[in-house]
């Protein structure tokens, strides 16, 4: 069978990495590899300080911040800038932003048309975009050259290395048809720096599973990556005699697996799972190879601040929307005791987002569910929070907090444009008979008791 009807079309081509910046990102990090650590965050530190010259002159934002707290570039320390929070880049991003043609207004209407993670914006721009526990959307714009510095961390996980005998063949599993940093980081493999050692082909979990399955058998990847989720179906589906790959590496990426699902994609697969922690705001943050206990932060280009119930992370490499002390809902449990090679500090596993997948039944009669990640990156123009409410088994309410400026015409249109996307989303997945309310209502609340808003939930 052909594997071309399950891979997302690409109506514009990424853009070749930046080759020069790619293998200027791999060298800088092979030096931080020989430094011990203070002379790791010396280096750090002067990185940040060039940083804060250049936002000097072209971040309005940070250029108020640094004449209100009287902070000098040569001088600085993150420290001395406030905590970023995500409602603080929704309300300031065309402050933030050091390229003036970029504006929220654009971003939003390019993301509310484009599902496409390798079309850019103007012809330029990668932009990746994140709904996070809060639930309030959030947009991030790298240039080419930073999605390429970035984008050398791949050199940091086995497997990825290019020296090899053949092409190796890589397959993502997730959500592949919006700007989410999964499939956009991912889609990086297509570039043409990487294309002579790599083959890749992505397979959307909004397909019927039955379909991704078959792709893969037809594929036959030798590096598997996806959602937990994901990755777990798969190795029943290889358990049961469905699947039948064997892929040197699994990793995975995007959701939380549990003990159990990771026992039983290696009983499946015959390899350790590696956990890869990655953001729409950082790309690539931390690795865990099978074989280690801890999580190996990748700090060359971050800083990171701990506390006991966040993180607060300083992007280093990118210039065009630069995060200083953005603040990270995850809290990391550094340990001292872990053995990592220094510069480098661990942490212990990453528990990451943790959202119950919905299970309908389809119009086949058969148990399937929907990726959570196709719920938390629903972006329709004019809809500021969303939730998902499962009422049984063939239903739904999906519940929607509107613009509040909206004109009675413009809140029917976007009503429209909701159902009609979620009418997309049903049908792909087989699910037609699953029937759904769409609320427009005031507010979503977090939850009382985690304080964490929740985009899935049961009523």
């Amino acid at each position: 069978m052909q594997v071309a009807y399950l891979v997302q079309a690409q109506c514009a081509a990424m853009p070749s990495l930046n080759l020069s910046a790619f293998v200027a990102s791999w060298l800088d990090k092979r030096l931080n590899k020989s430094l011990n650590r203070r002379t790791f965050e010396a280096r750090q530190l002067r990185k940040f300080r060039a940083l804060a010259h250049i936002l000097r002159a072209r971040s309005p934002y940070y250029a108020r911040i640094m004449d209100e707290r009287r902070i000098e570039p040569a001088r600085c320390r993150p420290q001395d800038f406030p905590v970023l929070t995500k409602a603080d880049v929704i309300q300031h991003f065309d402050e933030i932003i050091t390229a003036p043609e970029v504006t929220k207004r654009a971003v939003t209407d390019f993301l509310s048309q484009s599902h496409d993670a390798a079309e850019l914006f103007r012809g330029r721009y990668i932009i990746v975009h994140s709904s996070g526990t809060t639930g309030e959307p959030g947009c991030f714009v790298y240039s080419s050259r930073e999605w390429s510095w970035g984008g050398a961390a791949l050199c940091d996980l086995r497997g990825f290395g290019v020296l090899s005998t053949r092409r190796r063949k890589v397959a993502f599993i997730g959500a592949t048809r919006d700007h989410l940093a999964g499939i956009s980081i991912m889609s990086t493999f297509r570039s043409a720096v990487l294309r002579p050692f790599f083959e890749f082909e992505s397979f959307d979990v909004n397909y019927p599973f039955h379909r991704v399955v078959d792709g893969l058998n037809a594929f036959r990847p030798d590096l598997l990556v996806g959602y937990g989720l994901a990755l777990a179906t798969l190795a029943e589906r290889q358990l049961n005699g469905e699947l039948a790959i064997r892929p040197m590496i699994v990793t995975n990426s995007g959701e939380a697996i549990s003990k159990a699902d990771r026992d039983r994609v290696k009983l499946a697969f015959g390899v350790d799972v590696r956990n890869v922690y990655t953001s729409s705001e950082h790309m690539f943050m931390a690795v865990q190879e099978p074989d280690s206990a801890a999580m190996r932060l990748l700090e060359d280009d971050l800083i990171f601040e701990f506390f006991p119930d966040h993180t607060l992370v300083t992007n280093l490499f990118n210039r065009t929307f630069p995060l200083i002390r953005y603040r990270m809902g995850d809290a990391l449990d550094v340990d001292v005791d872990l053995n990592v090679n220094a510069p480098y500090r661990a942490v212990r596993e990453i528990p990451g987002r943790a959202e119950q997948a919905p299970v309908f039944v389809n119009k086949h009669g058969e148990r399937d569910w929907l990726s959570p990640h196709l719920i938390y990156s629903f972006v329709v123009k004019n809809v500021q929070r969303h939730q998902l409410v499962q009422l049984n088994e063939t239903s739904f309410v999906f519940s929607v907090v509107l613009g509040s400026a909206l004109s009675d015409q413009d809140r029917r249109v976007t009503v429209m444009a909701v159902r009609n996307r979620l009418l997309e989303i049903l049908t792909e997945k087989g699910m037609e008979n699953v029937d759904f309310q769409i609320n427009e209502v005031s507010d979503i609340w977090a939850d009382q008791k985690t304080g964490k808003f929740l985009m899935i939930t049961k009523a």
